[in-house]
């Protein structure tokens, strides 16, 4: 499924690990649930649930063909594995957090190794690695607003995790970013490992 652009323009993009639909359903049932104890002022929308692998920015639509077949080769070098979703916690002041997530369980080592090959692949087309260390996980809510001091460490604590139900990662996709629509990421493109 490949959606390049046909104007010459350009396209924020990125790399990444999308959850099963299955486990989007869990998970969007979970956060639902957790809506009015926990005051975000946005929810990520369950279809945009996702892990990234890397952030790649404004791509102009002419280097889109060519970024994907370097992707393409990097999913080459990778074998399928499975992922959990664990524990939630927080991004940010304790006392007024920007992102609330839900952290990565399962074969770690082969994200971050699928992780490390993207970069590598996209390193061929100019675009940098982060600085910062990798770390897989899931956003489910951006910028507290609640009118008091976030008190939700507790209630984070008590959120079954949902380890027990792992999901197979067998692909890795490029994003899109739309921003105001929802979903607001759209599939570019598809990498079968």
């Amino acid at each position: 499924m490949r959606t390049y652009p046909k104007k010459d323009n350009s396209q924020r993009l990125f790399v990444a690990v999308r959850l099963s639909e299955t486990l989007r359903g869990m998970l969007e049932e979970q956060c639902s649930g957790w809506k009015e104890h926990l005051p975000f002022r946005k929810w990520t929308y369950p279809e945009d649930y996702h892990i990234t692998l890397q952030f790649l920015g404004d791509v102009e639509s002419e280097r889109i063909p060519a970024l994907c077949e370097s992707l393409r080769q990097s999913a080459s070098q990778a074998a399928p594995f499975t992922l959990g979703i664990g524990p939630w916690s927080t991004f940010g002041l304790s006392e007024a957090p920007r992102v609330l997530w839900a952290s990565v369980t399962g074969q770690l080592d082969l994200l971050e190794r699928l992780q490390q090959t993207v970069t590598e692949y996209t390193a061929i087309h100019g675009f940098q690695k982060e600085t910062r260390e990798y770390r897989p996980h899931i956003t489910l809510a951006r910028k507290y607003e609640g009118v008091s001091t976030f008190q939700g460490q507790a209630l984070l604590s008590s959120i079954p995790s949902l380890e027990s139900s792992p999901w197979y990662i067998s692909e890795f996709v490029l994003f899109s970013t739309k921003m105001g629509s929802q979903p607001m990421y759209e599939v570019v493109d598809k990498f079968s490992l």
